[in-house]
């Protein structure tokens, strides 16, 4: 992904400039660049992060709640969606209470918070809550397993999840490329065979028919 960016910026600057670049493009880095603010927060205090799972260590609440039947993400990132997941919870005055009005207060409070949180979201299953949060406006959205992702209406209407006719596997399925353009005309196949297009390769690299069958004799494809 980073690669590609940078490529396409290579090109903007090519066109501009008409001159050339070399990318030197690594996992480390890569891995590096998706640390944002935990990066920015050791950098600021000299501290290291603690181990928190789901939970920001610097926005409450922002994190996965357990439901009756699953986990839900919500995501209070400032403090009118906070006022508007108090409504949604039906615990309006907490979102008076001094103890939780502003998010560094929330922060500063969160080990009380958190526990009524919990205790709320335990009572109502994932498709409850959702209904709810999504009348006020609340971020928020369910833990898949992958058969959950399979049945969601959204992956189902982007056409993501492709069957394809396979030789010996019958009908195989995957998820299609993370994007669609106007032009794309691209028919998906299943993963190939071992060696199912060597001869395809190595014509389209010149090699002539009698050329490739005596390769095949000779056990070298």
């Amino acid at each position: 992904m980073f690669a590609a960016f940078a490529i396409a910026a290579a090109l903007v600057r090519r066109g501009r400039t008409q001159e050339g670049e070399r990318l030197d493009v690594s996992l480390l880095d890569s891995q590096l660049a998706w640390l944002t603010y935990m990066a920015a927060n050791y950098f600021a205090t000299g501290k290291d992060p603690e181990r928190a799972g789901s939970r920001h260590p610097t926005i409450v609440p922002y994190q996965a709640f357990a439901t009756k039947d699953g986990y839900l993400n919500v995501a209070a990132g400032n403090d009118d969606i906070f006022r508007r997941l108090c409504g949604a919870l039906g615990r309006p005055d907490w979102a008076r209470d001094p103890r939780f009005a502003t998010n560094p207060k929330r922060v500063e409070n969160r080990g009380t918070l958190e526990p009524w949180l919990d205790a709320l979201f335990a009572e109502r299953t994932n498709a409850e809550w959702m209904d709810l949060l999504n009348d006020h406006a609340v971020p928020a959205g369910p833990v898949y397993r992958m058969s959950d992702i399979e049945r969601d209406p959204q992956v189902a209407a982007r056409g993501v999840l492709l069957q394809m006719p396979h030789p010996t596997a019958g009908t195989v399925r995957e998820f299609g490329p993370p994007f669609k353009s106007l032009h794309d005309r691209t028919s998906h196949s299943a993963p190939p065979l071992l060696g199912q297009h060597t001869d395809e390769v190595l014509a389209s690299l010149g090699y002539p028919p009698e050329r490739i069958a005596a390769l095949h004799r000779a056990g070298v494809v």
